[in-house]
């Protein structure tokens, strides 16, 4: 850059010299002399042109043969980050080792660079890098750009982890006090839940709020417990066979692959196809809605299920 600025680049090349032309020269080689520190210069000593000094240089500093091109090759593809390393320091490395290796002659095209890299990330990444391997208009610095983004998240859940760890598991700020093993337990005080024994010792004397009859609470009602028996064994029968749900609520639509989970099912109007791993895509065959018992015996009514 220096002999590009004041017009010298001409002479680290082979031209006709002239008068004109060593004179010129001789400024180009004292500029390159004198970027180099003192153990340089003894280098290109012997030098009589700017020239004769560029290609020393060139040839100590950047040894263009085999033996270094498959060096930096190997050290490539055996390029690794450990697992909780910092990303960004290895996104530095892997382009000081491209560049390396884009000066002994070798050149590494933009997909076999993304292949590196993606293939150099830990178990962590592996959802990120499931995403950008399909995507064929990607670039490397699109991918850099999701990966730092995945990266920053990671660090704010081992952050968020360990000052849980750091509270001693204590959730909403209140640490729950550890109970004396002498003192009297909450059973040995008639604190029981579900007993129908006030604190004072005495019986409950008032009605029950279920079938009315006196000396018992609702919480403790024979009746009621029956009838809860009975809903749950009857949840039990009729739910033994059907298929497990996961629903979500950030999703537009769900999706399941049985045709009879369907109280309504009618066909798009337009053609549809879901992306899922590795690149698949499926057609959907229909949109309805599906009615389903959670294991509380809530019914719920899912709708455009897909």
């Amino acid at each position: 850059m220096s002999l590009a600025r004041k017009d010298l680049l001409d002479h680290i090349m082979p031209v006709k010299e002239t008068a004109e032309w060593k004179v010129a020269n001789m400024k180009a080689h004292a500029i390159l002399s004198k970027l180099l520190s003192p153990m340089y210069q003894t280098m290109v000593r012997e030098a009589t042109t700017a020239l004769e000094a560029w290609n020393t240089l060139r040839d100590f500093f950047v040894q263009q043969n085999i033996h270094n091109g498959v060096k930096l090759r190997k050290e490539l593809h055996e390029f690794q980050i450990d697992s909780g390393g910092n990303l960004m320091e290895h996104f530095f490395r892997f382009e000081d080792l491209c560049l390396r290796l884009t000066a002994v002659g070798e050149r590494l095209d933009h997909r076999e660079r993304l292949g590196i890299l993606l293939g150099s990330l830990p178990s962590e990444y592996d959802t990120k890098v499931k995403i950008i391997e399909p995507r064929e208009n990607v670039n490397l610095l699109e991918a850099k750009e999701m990966l730092r983004r995945e990266y920053e998240a990671l660090l704010k859940q081992e952050k968020q982890e360990s000052a849980f760890k750091a509270g001693g598991g204590r959730r909403g700020g209140r640490r729950e006090k550890p109970r004396d093993k002498h003192a009297p337990s909450r059973r040995d005080r008639g604190e029981k839940r579900g007993d129908d024994t006030r604190r004072d010792g005495s019986r409950f004397t008032g009605k029950c709020f279920e079938c009315g009859r006196e000396g018992h609470k609702q919480a403790q009602c024979k009746k009621r417990r029956q009838e809860r028996d009975d809903d749950e064994y009857v949840f039990s029968a009729t739910s033994e066979n059907s298929a497990a749900w996961l629903r979500d609520s950030g999703e537009s639509s769900h999706m399941t692959h049985e045709a009879k989970a369907f109280v309504e099912l009618r066909d798009l109007k337009t053609k549809m196809t879901i992306s899922i791993a590795h690149g698949h895509r499926l057609e959907v065959q229909g949109v309805g809605a599906v009615r389903l018992t959670t294991s509380t015996g809530v019914g719920v009514r899912l709708t455009d299920v897909l």
